[in-house]
């Protein structure tokens, strides 16, 4: 039977980590969100520094939060988690620019919006993470700088692409819109979720894709 205790404390967990930092959240906070008492959550972790760990695992490894894990989950049950983290985020990269092998060939700016929003969205928990707590991990830290330059850099070269084929608009400003892009499907993919400070109501991540790319093609795809 599913422990709906885990769902509860990665999604509560997940935006204060975020929201409040890292340092500044304690046991308390996870329990007065969640509405866990202290013991039961405590029976499930030994500590602030584990519910970090899982929440991290559950970002790279959904299905993570259906393991039938021994408990209390302790800092040692995911050992090279910073390895994982690395490797998702530089196998995600390669998955991206995949398409440019070809010269973005039978691959659509549509597709390459959906592709991309879909990365975003993904590791989303994870990105704010550790762009809002950078002293926690300097590894991650650094890594992640470079993740996301390598994200932009590809997504650049797609534009670049659709706009030679046509499909995309000469642009204004080149750079600066592809930043705009990139943060557009950041805002609706990872920010609207987790610590957008105007958004009350719940949005569905369908409806959060569905709203930016149709920004996005209506803005920057070319009439015919």
């Amino acid at each position: 039977m599913r422990d709906n205790r885990f769902q509860k404390i990665y999604e509560e967990g997940s935006k204060l980590f975020i929201n409040q930092g890292y340092s500044r959240t304690q046991i308390r906070d996870i329990v007065k969100v969640t509405g866990i008492s202290t013991g039961a959550l405590y029976s499930l972790f030994v500590s602030k520094k584990a519910v970090l760990s899982f929440i991290l695992k559950c970002t790279i490894e959904p299905d993570s939060i259906e393991h039938d894990y021994k408990l209390p989950i302790d800092e040692n049950t995911f050992p090279e988690l910073e390895k994982e983290i690395i490797k998702a985020f530089d196998d995600s990269n390669i998955k991206f620019s995949f398409h440019l092998e070809n010269n973005a060939k039978d691959y659509s700016y549509e597709t390459m919006l959906s592709d991309a929003f879909d990365i975003l969205s993904r590791y989303g928990v994870g990105c704010l993470f550790i762009e809002n707590n950078p002293k926690e991990s300097e590894l991650l830290w650094k890594h992640y700088i470079e993740y996301r330059q390598k994200f932009f850099d590809t997504f650049s070269k797609y534009i670049e692409i659709f706009m030679e084929r046509g499909t995309v608009r000469q642009l204004v400003d080149q750079r600066h819109c592809i930043r705009l892009m990139i943060e557009t499907l950041s805002w609706w993919g990872m920010h609207v979720h987790l610590n957008a400070f105007e958004v009350k109501e719940k949005i569905s991540v369908e409806v959060a894709k569905k709203v930016s790319i149709d920004c996005l093609i209506h803005s920057y795809k070319r009439e015919e």
